[in-house]
């Protein structure tokens, strides 16, 4: 009688865990970028979650919530984030590593994720008219050759405003499921 409550105890969490796994969960990664005066400004932010349910890891919090509410469940300090990734690449030799089992992972990884927004808005402009031109024109020439699913909103500044001066906001919605992720990492691994 003990063991098949243990035993079904077990089979419902195994289960439920799988359920997640299957569910698909989104990457956005969404900021902007400003360039004004010599001055750099930045906020990128990163949510991890299914639905609106997730960790938002913003510049310098990690937050958990779900919708618009969000607790903050930690702080990170700089310079101890510096030291943390010192400390653990220092004497790290990563040669034993095959670059064609890299290429699989990362072959499997990408067949997994689904691109799903990609919109960038914001404007450019530059002391030169023609530099502010020539960029324009890149820009233009890779508008064409971008998926369907990307949205560019770029506007050039020709003018004394200021410049050189640079506004981009963006956003990237990538959706993936870790089960279906998992099982192309094994079957490229273990052709």
């Amino acid at each position: 009688m003990v063991w098949d409550i243990i035993l079904f105890i077990f089979l419902l969490l195994i289960g439920s865990l799988i359920l997640v796994l299957l569910l698909p969960f989104t990457l956005l990664m969404r900021g902007f970028l400003k360039y004004s005066a010599g001055k750099i400004e930045s906020t990128p932010e990163f949510f991890f979650g299914v639905g609106q349910l997730g960790l938002t890891l913003s510049r310098r919090n990690l937050y958990f919530g779900y919708g618009k509410r969000r607790f903050r469940l930690y702080r990170f300090d700089r310079e101890m984030l510096i030291s943390l990734v010192k400390t653990r690449s220092e004497g790290k030799n990563f040669d034993h590593i095959q670059l064609s089992t890299i290429i699989k992972i990362y072959r499997s990884v990408a067949s997994g994720l689904r691109l799903k927004v990609v919109t960038l808005t914001g404007y450019y402009g530059f002391k030169n008219p023609m530099q502010t031109g020539q960029i324009s024109g890149v820009i233009s020439a890779i508008k064409h050759i971008l998926p369907e699913k990307t949205e560019l909103k770029l506007t050039p500044v020709f003018g004394p405003r200021g410049l050189p001066e640079v506004h981009l906001e963006g956003r990237i919605i990538i959706d993936f499921r870790p089960v279906v992720i998992g099982i192309n990492i094994i079957k490229k691994l273990y052709k």
